[in-house]
């Protein structure tokens, strides 16, 4: 039989269970957070998957690029996998929202609509004190009455006894009620706590990018205000939408690419494919193309580095566009391209349709047999 709180000396039966429910928080449970662990991955337990709703674990490769994935299709038959994305690509995001968020002026605006709340909680508390103010005075009237009835008058005696006890259980209802509205608020802010979050608001930032700030104080600093990330990945293309839900219920929604293995999974592969043919189409080389791809935001598929111009003659190739050197203006009479005599002909590059590859030039009839025993090897 389990008796509770029967002794003093120990913890409570709600400090038992409050640290039972601790306990198992800090665990690396799919459903919990777990504490902060020595990893690079800053979302480590935050970070959850928009399909499944379970929270996403943090995989560290051979590269040291850690990165997270969601493991239910290998728990459960899922018609679509949840995938995985590079941590960099969440942790860069949700780094720079938090540093933002407690910049000082937004934390002058935190600190603002906290003075709102307070004066909501004061508004909320005389009205509570004027409703005990009010079954208290019900009280003291059935108890002066029950005390003013003659002893001899029993009937109404008893009438007035249990006015007075309804009284008084109304008054005990409206305590329990009142002290359950007391334990739901957040704890007040005073003004020396203001001017010291006001004083280190400054150095956030700089405390964040510090050499000796551990992958562990990032983590810790992140939790401070941020309750979980719930991220969704377009499976065709390299879109993930990300909410960021902040402690006390706010939630901001963003958008992040992730790197995809083709071209054809970018988003905008229709519109770089077209700029490519246009930017060709004007006599542009493969490093100009690629330098004007760079400037007007283009990306390539894995989100590294930038376009040069090996990738752009690559990528030409499999549009079946034309290379840099492949113009018909660029070949003599007695010249042909090497593709042309890997086939076996001999036609002129305006007669032939399928053009070589970026990047080779033409081919006279002395360099000939030098060709043909390279290509034979």
């Amino acid at each position: 039989m389990l008796l509770r709180d029967r002794l003093p000396a120990y913890i409570s039966w709600d400090q038992y269970m409050k640290n039972q429910e601790k306990l198992k928080q800090n665990r690396s449970l799919p459903e919990t957070r777990g504490v902060p662990k020595r990893g690079e991955a800053l979302l480590q337990g935050l970070i959850v998957c928009g399909k499944c709703g379970l929270r996403m674990a943090s995989r560290y490769h051979s590269s040291k690029r850690p990165s997270y994935y969601c493991g239910e299709h290998e728990r459960s038959p899922m018609i679509e996998y949840c995938g995985h994305i590079s941590a960099a690509t969440l942790d860069d995001l949700v780094a720079k929202e938090v540093l933002r968020a407690l910049e000082p002026a937004a934390l002058d605006l935190s600190l603002r609509s906290i003075e709102n709340v307070e004066q909501e909680r004061k508004r909320l508390h005389d009205q509570w004190r004027q409703n005990l103010e009010r079954v208290g005075q019900e009280v003291a009237r059935a108890e002066r009455q029950h005390q003013a009835v003659e002893p001899e008058n029993r009937l109404v005696a008893r009438t007035l006894e249990a006015r007075w006890e309804d009284a008084l259980k109304k008054q005990r209802q409206v305590e329990e009620e009142y002290h359950r509205f007391l334990a739901r608020l957040p704890a007040t802010i005073g003004a020396a706590d203001r001017e010291r979050i006001k004083s280190l608001a400054g150095s956030i930032a700089a405390l964040w990018h510090a050499a000796g700030t551990s992958a562990v104080d990032r983590k810790q600093i992140i939790r401070c205000v941020v309750e979980r990330v719930i991220r969704v990945a377009e499976k065709s293309t390299e879109n993930n939408h990300v909410t960021i839900v902040w402690q006390g219920g706010m939630t901001s929604q963003h958008e992040v690419a992730r790197p995809v293995g083709t071209y054809t999974q970018l988003k905008d592969f229709r519109r770089l494919s077209e700029r490519i043919g246009q930017l060709h189409r004007e006599g542009l080389r493969l490093a100009q193309i690629a330098a004007r791809l760079n400037d007007e935001g283009f990306v390539p598929p894995r989100r590294r580095g930038v376009f040069k111009g090996s990738t752009i003659g690559s990528l030409m190739r499999d549009l079946g566009l034309v290379g840099e050197l492949f113009r018909d203006d660029l070949v003599g009479r007695d010249e042909w391209w090497i593709p042309d005599l890997t086939r076996g002909t001999r036609r002129h590059p305006a007669e032939d349709p399928l053009l070589g590859q970026a990047g080779m030039g033409p081919l006279t009839p002395d360099a000939f047999g030098q060709a043909s025993d390279r290509l034979g090897r």
